[in-house]
């Protein structure tokens, strides 16, 4: 189900799935962030390991620049029960050998690995690619060694599509296309 309001100056809730909502950053997502992006076990697989309180305060001013600029990006992870954020999962756009794509990324707190959370928010994130901002073809970039996000790629119903260079590391590059699922 998608929410793509803004009410009374709030932040927009993107999609809404059975167990989370997904809606953009705010500046006060900041200590609840310290969980996902300054856990080195999450960040084993990013760029350059994991944050700090300015590094994730630059995340969110990144991300409600590309919420503005390209209408999408990474969003806040949430879930309904509790209000607890959890992660981020979201449609960046991403560079890879020079062709610009976008990307269903996901980072989930460690405490909430295997329990379906990023693949629920990633299927709702490749719907709404999909069906709502009409992109017919999405990828993932993946760390070999990245089992885990792999699996979700996989349920999401990405298969792999190539070796390749991203930010001069090699990756993974897995994808799925619009015709690929039922509507």
């Amino acid at each position: 189900m998608i929410k793509d309001t803004k009410e009374n100056g709030e932040m927009r809730k993107i999609l809404e799935t059975d167990r989370l909502i997904l809606r953009e950053f705010e500046d006060s997502d900041i200590d609840a962030l310290k969980t996902v992006l300054g856990d080195s076990t999450v960040m084993k697989f990013s760029l350059n390991g994991a944050m700090n309180t300015e590094q994730i305060q630059e995340f969110i001013a990144k991300s409600k620049f590309r919420y503005q600029n390209d209408k999408t990006g990474i969003w806040a992870t949430v879930l309904k029960e509790s209000g607890e954020l959890i992660g981020g999962i979201g449609l960046p756009f991403q560079e890879v050998e020079g062709k610009k794509h976008m990307e269903v990324a996901y980072r989930i707190a460690t405490d909430y690995w295997g329990k379906g959370y990023a693949t629920e928010a990633a299927k709702a994130c490749r719907n709404y690619a999909f069906n709502t901002l009409q992109h017919d073809y999405l990828i993932s970039i993946i760390e070999k060694e990245n089992i885990p996000s792999i699996a979700v790629a996989k349920r999401v119903g990405m298969e792999f599509e190539r070796n390749a260079l991203a930010w001069d590391i090699p990756v993974e590059i897995y994808s799925i296309k619009k015709e690929a699922i039922a509507s």
